[in-house]
């Protein structure tokens, strides 16, 4: 490295700092029609200063260009998100009132099925204890009759005909 280019910078050099390629750098200087500024010493190309600082500034320019484009999708993307979301919780809201409704006709219904099973519960019990008063009713009438009927087979004929 000679006295002249020691405070100098390469395209590689500045690639690097960058995080770009050098044939990135290279394109810029192109754009900037200063491939004849370049310093040559041995195989390596030094960037004037005043090349570096314009080099610097194009680059620096890109970045805030590619961030604030960045910052301009990252914000469309974050309203769309924002509306996407919005939509989803109506939707979940209006999903919601529909399965209330659901389970209010269920309860509905299930307490109508009760009320119509105890009705019917009520209707057939008193069947039951209709026929078994029956049946009872029944025995205990044909019980008396043969008790009666007993009573005046024991009966003599004078007391039947007379009576006691």
């Amino acid at each position: 490295m000679s006295e002249d280019t020691k405070d100098l910078h390469t395209g590689t050099y500045l690639a690097k700092e960058y995080d770009i390629t050098s044939g990135r750098i290279s394109q810029i200087i192109n754009k900037l029609d200063a491939s004849d500024k370049l310093i040559k010493s041995g195989n390596k190309k030094f960037i004037p200063k005043d090349l570096e600082d314009k080099i610097r500034k194009q680059l620096d320019g890109s970045i805030e260009d590619r961030n604030k484009s960045t910052d301009d999708v990252l914000l469309a993307v974050n309203k769309e998100l924002r509306e996407r979301i919005k939509e989803l919780t109506d939707e979940k809201r209006a999903l919601r009132a529909d399965l209330d409704k659901a389970n209010n006709n269920i309860n509905g219904l299930v307490q109508s099925t009760m009320s119509l099973s105890n009705k019917l519960e009520a209707i057939e019990a008193p069947k039951e204890s209709g026929k078994d008063i029956i049946e009872k009713d029944y025995e205990s009438r044909v019980s008396k009759l043969q008790d009666e009927l007993q009573q005046e087979r024991s009966k003599g004929f004078f007391s039947k005909l007379f009576g006691n």
